[in-house]
């Protein structure tokens, strides 16, 4: 069987390197073309963006996740898409596993980009729709509006901030990271207890870029007085990546 180390995986492509080698047999799109295996990232793409329902994008969907919470995202978001991808994809590779970002101009799609998996059980690359629409538990007006006190899952971007007031006006207590999201049209400034495990995970991530992508679990105090200021209490996932296909710890 042929051995490929991946960190000559793709050329031109951003790979992610993994310790292990990977068997190419078993993984037949690694013995592609950079260029075949970017005509096969844009077709899936522009399918999945051409799609006249919901029915038949979900077809593109991996691991199944044509669910009810999927078409109502669909028929949120997908409408509004217009534009056509550029750039070359994004290739991150683990194992057994892969995932393709691809840059392009769309209005409705986090971050401008449509989030590709391909396992090697697949013949083709499916759609992360969860981070490609920045899929929420609940939608940003109802949040604001119930002030939920349970854990709440959230995808956001979080930048590092300087809001203490209300039930989070002791610095010394809190660390504040204001929240950005595509769908947020408000200031929503969440809080981690200071020292923590979560902060400590957060600031290692912050030391390799400005703004980092979570999914977190989100919710208001109880009787809170703020409208816009809320507890982090779990670090669901450090990326936006649907957290079932990333590989797991063993």
């Amino acid at each position: 069987m042929k051995k490929l180390s991946t960190l000559l995986l793709m050329a031109c492509a951003t790979v992610m390197p993994v310790s292990a080698e990977l068997d190419t047999d078993a993984l037949p799109f690694l013995q592609m073309s950079q260029t075949d295996l970017h005509d096969v990232y844009i077709k899936q793409s522009e399918a999945f963006i051409g799609a006249k329902s919901a029915a038949e994008a979900g077809k593109l969907l991996l691991d199944g996740e044509n669910t009810p919470e999927f078409m109502k995202a669909y028929n949120r978001l997908h409408k509004v898409q217009t534009g056509k991808i550029i750039g070359k994809p994004v290739i991150f590779s683990f194992v057994d596993k892969q995932y393709a970002i691809l840059s392009m101009k769309l209005k409705g799609l986090a971050k401008g980009s449509i989030y590709l998996f391909w396992d090697s059980q697949d013949e083709l690359p499916k759609v992360d729709w969860q981070a490609t629409y920045a899929y929420c538990e609940m939608n940003w007006d109802p949040f604001f509006a119930k002030k939920p006190t349970e854990e709440t899952a959230a995808r956001v971007f979080i930048l590092k901030s300087d809001y203490y007031n209300f039930e989070f006006g002791d610095d010394s207590e809190w660390v504040c990271f204001k929240a950005l999201h595509p769908q947020l049209d408000r200031s929503l400034y969440a809080y981690v207890k200071k020292d923590s495990e979560d902060h400590k995970r957060i600031e290692e991530l912050f030391k390799k870029k400005r703004r980092v992508d979570l999914n977190l679990g989100l919710r208001f105090l109880p009787g809170s007085k703020s409208s816009n200021q809320v507890e982090i209490t779990k670090i669901i996932g450090d990326t936006w990546l649907n957290q079932k296909s990333l590989p797991q710890s063993k």
